[in-house]
């Protein structure tokens, strides 16, 4: 058995599997519109919230109520969005005459 500890692998591995379901589910273009969205604005909100830096600004670090991890933070992205995606077999709203 290896253990490796999260704060080592980082939350990148979990969003390419998140997005590889999605393009398994959906199709290519969902996931590349994934992956443009996550490079756009994820590290730079992550390094916002656990860094305090945001582009040449130098901030104070946001503060929890409770611990989390940049790891926790994505899942909780990943959660909202699925929750947000109509299931690939749900059908289309239909027209009201």
């Amino acid at each position: 058995m290896v253990y490796v500890d999260p704060k080592n692998l980082g939350y990148r591995p979990f969003f390419e599997r998140w997005v590889r379901d999605k393009e398994e589910k959906y199709s290519e273009v969902m996931a590349e519109s994934l992956n443009e969205l996550y490079t756009k604005y994820v590290p730079i909100c992550i390094d916002r919230i656990f860094d305090g830096t945001s582009g040449e600004d130098i901030l104070e670090p946001l503060r929890f109520i409770t611990p989390r991890t940049n790891l926790n933070l994505v899942q909780q992205l990943a959660t909202i969005i699925d929750s947000m995606i109509p299931a690939p077999d749900a059908n289309p709203p239909q027209e009201v005459d």
